[in-house]
């Protein structure tokens, strides 16, 4: 758990947006990102993964002017945060389950499923799960309020691999992800409440697939989120993983023919 203290004002409760604006304050934020491909890890084998990331964002602030007339703003940032850990365990040839360790502040747990394997494309589905909860401490009118988040996300991307060598493939994640928030709030003044929101959001991201060798690959990547119904919102995550063990291989596409 983390602690820790800010403005209120900065605690955005907007729908389910609030997950999202949680990244600027934590390093919780929504893990997009796949470093991998469609392919699974071989039956009984394991595949570790490391990443470093970083969280940018887009979006727009209601402010007002020197005459007190509103008016918007558009703010845009991006930060770096802790490490990863990833590690695939090969159930069956087209099925593979993944834990995860988040930005050292929140564990995730995905189960892919690799449905379509050509020479060319293959896609699979990876749905998952992520949890976190930070403690906020803020001080409104002079009284002391502490809210304890619990943060749940759901992810649903579609994982589909172009091929373009036996060591090269672009990887393409589009996909939803939904959000749900509890926060638990307790106040010095002995008034508590309980609330919560929940938020449906569209992700669509890109990597790059290199394996240097069977053993070892990297995985530059980039995805982005953005709430369904938003006033234009955005976050993204861009990073790279390293990748060791078992990998799936690849050898079947040197023997595509040019055009397939």
């Amino acid at each position: 758990m983390r602690t820790w203290t800010i403005s209120a004002s900065r605690v955005l409760r907007k729908n389910g947006w609030v997950a999202l604006s949680l990244c600027a304050l934590t390093t919780g934020c929504p893990y997009v990102n796949t470093y991998g491909t469609a392919r699974t890890t071989p039956p009984g084998k394991l595949t570790h993964t490391v990443s470093a990331e970083g969280y940018g964002y887009r979006s727009k602030v209601e402010t007002t002017d020197s005459s007190g007339n509103p008016k918007t703003e558009e703010d845009n940032g991006f930060y770096p945060v802790p490490p990863s850990y990833h590690l695939r365990v090969g159930l069956i040839e087209e099925l593979d389950l993944g834990f995860h360790v988040n930005n050292l502040s929140s564990v995730g747990l995905d189960s892919k499923f690799n449905f379509v394997r050509g020479r060319v494309i293959d896609l699979a589905l990876d749905p998952g799960v992520q949890w976190y909860r930070v403690t906020v401490t803020s001080d409104l009118s002079g009284s002391e309020e502490t809210s304890t988040i619990d943060v749940f996300y759901v992810h649903g991307p579609l994982l589909i691999d172009i091929n373009l060598s036996e060591m090269v493939s672009l990887v393409l994640t589009p996909g939803i992800a939904y959000a749900v928030v509890s926060d638990d709030v307790s106040s010095s003044d002995g008034s508590d409440a309980s609330r919560s929101s929940e938020g449906l959001f569209a992700r669509l991201g890109l990597g790059v697939n290199v394996r240097v060798t069977n053993g070892f690959a990297v995985h530059p990547e980039v995805t982005a989120i953005r709430g369904f119904g938003d006033s234009g919102d955005l976050i993204y995550m861009a990073g790279i993983g390293f990748s060791f063990g078992s990998l799936p291989s690849f050898a079947d596409v040197s023997e595509a023919e040019p055009g397939e």
